[in-house]
């Protein structure tokens, strides 16, 4: 499991040490899905640890905080799921 995240690492180690007592290995990515440049490099990086890409929990993104869904946006929709998809979606076959 490989997960990334830019602004608490201190989640981010509990997280990883959550999971790694389960006895999986992890790894944290301290990148920001918003940069484009960050984010080809995470995938490289994932992808010379792993080997491959199988799935993408989308769970880093842009929000806009709306009282309903229904008051979201198309344009709020899609940057909230195209911060990170769209990269990942080259690597998933």
């Amino acid at each position: 499991m490989a997960f990334c995240d830019v602004c608490e690492p201190e989640l981010a180690e509990a997280t990883l040490s959550a999971t790694r007592q389960t006895g999986q290995s992890a790894r944290y990515f301290r990148t920001s899905v918003a940069d484009r440049r960050e984010l080809e490099l995470l995938f490289k990086d994932l992808l010379d640890e792993f080997g491959r890409l199988d799935i993408l929990v989308n769970n880093a993104a842009y929000q806009e905080h709306v009282p309903d869904i229904d008051h979201l946006t198309d344009e709020h929709f899609d940057r909230t799921l195209q911060t990170m998809a769209r990269e990942a979606a080259k690597h998933i076959p």
